[in-house]
């Protein structure tokens, strides 16, 4: 009699903590009142891009239902992931980008940026590789490079121990290639950032490109 009526403590205490794992559950989606983490990672307001232009968002939540994207007020594309790479195409001018994300607990949140978008494309970074490491190297001398395009006519190369080029080394050139000379001493055991934008003929510029770095 004993072992029954611990058999059927043992089922209720299971059922009753089924019943409050599923409440809980419940509970957290309605009263969850933080909301989505919405941000664009690629581009940043004010920047330039490509008219058919990459897009790097996240939408970060748990309860994560929709986020969705508009351009110039209209609406484009549903996402059901917290981070999202898309592309999308664009005439050329200036565009407001806005990201909107809701979850299960009705909560939203919105990003919106401006950008330009130029017909103008930015270059491809070829070398040095990406993440090289010139760490145990004694070079004077560092040479970075990117596509070649009959259409240009001048480049913009910066660099930088900063993410943001708040300082950077900053040259204007009319080849596919750039020559850094590192001056001995004072440079080494850091993290170095470059990235090239590119102008045509009647001066038109293209927004960055990626952003490489090199270790040093």
């Amino acid at each position: 009699m004993n072992r029954l009526l611990n058999k059927r403590s043992l089922l209720k205490i299971f059922i009753y903590s089924i019943i409050c794992f599923a409440l809980f559950s419940t509970c957290e989606h309605f009263f969850d009142f933080s909301p989505p983490d919405t941000r664009f990672v690629y581009p940043l307001h004010g920047d330039t891009v490509y008219i058919q232009a990459e897009l790097i968002m996240e939408a970060i939540d748990k309860n994560l239902v929709n986020a969705y994207l508009s351009v110039d007020g209209y609406d484009r594309t549903a996402y059901s992931q917290d981070h999202i790479i898309d592309t999308i195409f664009i005439s050329e001018g200036f565009h407001t980008i806005k990201l909107e994300a809701f979850d299960e607990g009705g909560n939203n949140s919105v990003e919106e940026i401006i950008v330009y978008a130029s017909s103008v494309k930015p270059p491809t970074l070829i070398f040095p590789e990406l993440a090289e490491n010139f760490e145990y190297y004694s070079t004077d001398s560092i040479k970075f490079g990117w596509n070649y395009d009959d259409s240009i006519i001048e480049y913009n190369i910066q660099i930088d121990v900063h993410r943001d080029f708040k300082s950077s080394i900053d040259q204007y050139i009319d080849t596919n290639n750039y020559s850094w000379d590192v001056s001995p001493g004072g440079l080494r055991g850091h993290i170095y950032y470059w990235r090239v934008k590119a102008s045509n003929a009647i001066g038109k510029w293209s927004g960055w490109s990626y952003v490489w770095y090199i270790l040093l």
